[in-house]
């Protein structure tokens, strides 16, 4: 018998192999919403376009796609955050209002610092689904080619039809993101049982729960990964039973 027959399995590897599969599931999900913005930028024909997302907390606002007119201000702005207090974005995303200005002077202008672009006009619409609000989207500019004319009723219109779209793209992003937790802690729950805890320390801030998506979807997901295929099917029955009842166009009570 070979050496190699003898060898022990390389479990870390494979393990590790499995995460960054897991780590992938957001990234069509992304590339969709980056086809979106370029698609908008031209209805809109505006230079600068990006939707940006609360952090954990909601304290601030998370730059998840941004489409330029420079090669390189999107890589800067993907690691920048943009505080909800005292912000342009920030006021949007907290009060569900679009707002459209002209040389805004009460904005955050760490941005135009850092990229080395200058803000001039300003579209900023909020990305709703239902009664939550999921995220904004900004139209900067317009191309370096044309006046700097404000947005008028015509991108407003267009921008709403934008964050309408764009609001499906992110409840995707969202059930993405919760399917990569659900299976991160569960893939490392089962390589507990086999691969030592120094070998996985590496992996325990992918299945921490430290960041996870706390909504009441969540929960129930992750009560149903605990249940039997059975049990599921009693749930998917109940919640059948409960959505015919209390569908939004037939409360009676």
């Amino acid at each position: 018998m070979s050496a190699a027959a003898n060898r022990p399995p390389d479990w870390s590897n494979l393990i590790e192999s499995m995460f960054q599969s897991l780590e992938s599931l957001t990234e069509p999900v992304v590339d969709s919403l980056r086809e979106l913005l370029e698609s908008g930028r031209k209805v809109i024909d505006c230079a600068e376009t990006a939707i940006l997302i609360p952090n954990a907390v909601g304290e601030e606002l998370k730059f998840l796609v941004s489409v330029n007119s420079k090669p390189g201000v999107a890589q800067i702005v993907m690691n920048m955050s943009v505080p909800c207090d005292g912000s342009v974005v920030g006021c949007v995303y907290s009060t569900g209002q679009m707002v459209a200005v002209e040389n805004p002077e009460e904005f955050y202008p760490e941005v135009d610092r850092k990229t080395g672009l200058k803000t001039k006009i300003y579209l900023v619409s909020p990305i709703v689904s239902g009664e939550e609000i999921l995220g904004v989207a900004t139209f900067v500019n317009r191309p370096d080619h044309k006046p700097q004319t404000a947005f008028d009723k015509s991108d407003i219109e267009h921008s709403r039809h934008l964050t309408d779209l764009a609001a499906i793209g992110l409840k995707q992003y969202q059930n993405a993101i919760l399917q990569r937790q659900l299976l991160s802690r569960e893939l490392y729950q089962t390589a507990k049982r086999f691969v030592s805890e120094s070998q996985l320390e590496k992996f325990s801030p992918m299945a921490s729960t430290e960041h996870e998506i706390r909504t009441p979807l969540a929960r129930v997901l992750n009560n149903l990964q605990a249940m039997s295929r059975r049990e599921q099917e009693m749930v998917a029955d109940l919640i059948g039973v409960l959505a015919s009842h209390y569908r939004e166009d037939d409360f009676s009570y």
